[in-house]
């Protein structure tokens, strides 16, 4: 239970290490387009590589069909498309990716837990070894991540409301792998719907907020985002 406790702990630092980083620029350099582009770039890459290609391999994998994958991409892109409508609609923007970043930290705080969990069950030391590097390349991942869903929040509210919203972002992926414990007997059936709906949150936002950012520099900020979150799927 050591390491299940150590693997969540560290990406819950490695996330609130991104939101402190977000803390330390100032308001009067930072662009909101730039920003706001910078962070969808970071979304669309993690929900490509982090969640829709894993659903989709898990799904190969256990030979269920694709199913999974269409009703968490629909229940995903509907709880974007509609609890928005409930905010002030000059805050959709934050709040949209706050809330579209929150639930991609589900299946993904889900998925160290269960790996750790099914490694202490199973006393393997290899299994331990790939638990152990999926949840150091999450955590990486999740620098950007928080910094990300920080920083606007950082702009326009200042440091305590973007800390606040950083933790909460934060901490949800350490309690989603504690409730792996409990549902671990199905946890090879519900990891697919849950990283296809952290899927379908993350895309259909880029597509509804990147049309109010199309130009040069949203556009390359944009870039460079999708880029950086790229490049580390990819060498971790």
């Amino acid at each position: 239970m050591f390491w299940l406790f150590m693997g969540l702990i560290f990406i819950f630092i490695m996330t609130m290490t991104g939101v402190i980083l977000a803390l330390f620029f100032r308001r009067d350099i930072l662009d909101n387009t730039v920003v706001l582009s910078f962070a969808l770039g970071v979304m669309l890459a993690s929900g490509i590589f982090s969640l829709l290609i894993p659903s989709i391999t898990m799904l190969k994998t256990n030979n269920t069909g694709f199913y999974p994958l269409y009703i968490g991409v629909a229940i995903g892109i509907a709880i974007i498309v509609i609890v928005p409508k409930f905010f002030n609609k000059e805050k959709n923007e934050k709040k949209r990716l706050f809330l579209a970043m929150t639930i991609h930290n589900i299946p993904e705080g889900f998925s160290v837990g269960l790996s750790l969990f099914i490694a202490y069950l199973s006393k393997d030391s290899e299994i331990l070894l790939n638990a152990i590097m999926l949840f150091i390349a999450i955590g990486i991942q999740n620098i950007p991540e928080g910094f990300a869903t920080t920083l606007p929040y950082k702009i326009e509210e200042g440091n305590k409301k973007a800390f606040f919203m950083g933790f909460i972002s934060s901490i949800v992926e350490p309690l989603a792998g504690l409730c792996a414990l409990v549902f671990v007997s199905v946890g090879d059936i519900m990891q697919p719907y849950g990283l296809a709906i952290g899927a379908g949150a993350m895309i259909i936002t880029v597509l509804i907020e990147m049309k109010n950012n199309l130009n040069f520099k949203g556009i390359m900020s944009f870039i460079i985002g999708f880029t950086v979150m790229t490049l580390l799927d990819l060498f971790l």
